[in-house]
């Protein structure tokens, strides 16, 4: 299911939107080190979302299921960096697709011939506002994936 994941990221041009978020976001060195739980819990419900907080992973995580597909998102926020995990498990044919947003990027750039040197960055934040901010477009990246997957799921 790897060409069928990079087709979906590629199909919802998510390496140049992911980049394009961590290049906006990283022009601060400042950094919010810690959150409160309570905080960010409440950020993702205003944005639509109920998510749990996983402390053995210290991640918070969202999880929908739409028909024999269970998709993920895992925001791990450490360090005023917010690392992206995005996936989908097909439950019938059992099958997944995904991964840290850094490896999705690096998929795409290797299916289309280019050579990087380095990951693209995480994005960072020092304020729960420019946090809420990289929520929306991470949760707009992940509906897309969402709505892509379905369109293209395997039979």
């Amino acid at each position: 299911m790897y060409n069928l994941g990079v087709k979906i990221f590629s199909n919802i041009n998510f390496y140049d939107r992911y980049k394009s978020l961590s290049e906006k976001t990283r022009k601060n060195d400042e950094r919010l080190d810690k959150t409160q739980k309570k905080v960010v819990l409440t950020i993702l419900k205003e944005l639509g979302y109920e998510s749990k907080f996983v402390s053995k992973g210290q991640f918070y995580r969202i999880v929908d299921t739409i028909n024999d597909l269970d998709f993920n998102l895992h925001l791990c926020l450490k360090y005023g960096l917010v690392e992206v995990i995005l996936g989908c498990k097909n439950n019938s044919l059992n099958l997944m697709f995904g991964g840290p947003a850094s490896l999705i990027c690096e998929s795409i750039e290797y299916s289309k011939g280019i050579k990087s040197d380095e990951l693209v960055k995480k994005p960072s934040f020092d304020t729960y506002e420019i946090l809420k901010e990289i929520f929306k477009e991470i949760i707009s990246l992940y509906e897309d994936m969402k709505e892509e997957t379905l369109i293209n799921q395997p039979a």
